[in-house]
């Protein structure tokens, strides 16, 4: 079974016409030596159904398209959402640069599914909240930096 986050993104980035060019600054960049935390709040919740992932991506590779390789994945029941929102937390992340990916895999196929025309059908989101309605952020637009023994909290809105 296929486990992207957004696999089928490429095919709406060639429909749209945009260069999928990806900058790399900050995912190249040295990493302090060290570990810290992040808790991530995803927020928009709409549905009790299915499961919420959170991926961690400390460089490009397989960024956001496969959660298994990811830095660190977390998950939770979508049943378990309080007013909306839900705390996932990754307790050793090494320091530097990262992304978070979030996707409300309302189907239970562990990836983004998308309706006839392309449009994704579930909800997903990005640390730092970027823009990403033709396909997935760049890494650095997305990239948040993590100190060596920070407690790094972000809130990720998933539309």
């Amino acid at each position: 079974m296929k486990t992207g986050i957004l696999a089928s993104w490429g095919v709406i980035v060639v429909v749209a016409g945009c260069s999928g060019v990806q900058r790399v600054e900050k995912a190249t960049a040295a990493r302090p030596v060290g570990e810290g935390s992040v808790a991530v709040a995803v927020e928009g919740i709409t549905s009790d159904k299915g499961t919420v992932y959170g991926s961690i991506y400390l460089t490009t590779d397989w960024f956001p398209e496969d959660k298994t390789l990811a830095y660190a994945y977390e998950y939770a029941a979508a049943a378990d959402v309080d007013d909306g929102s839900i705390l996932l937390n990754f307790p050793s992340v090494p320091a530097g640069w990262f992304v978070v990916a979030i996707l409300h895999d309302r189907d239970g196929n562990e990836e983004l599914s998308f309706n006839a025309i392309g449009m994704p059908k579930e909800s997903y989101g990005f640390s730092r909240n970027p823009d990403s309605l033709w396909g997935p952020p760049h890494f650095d637009d997305a990239a948040v930096f993590l100190e060596p023994g920070e407690t790094k909290r972000l809130t990720v809105t998933i539309e």
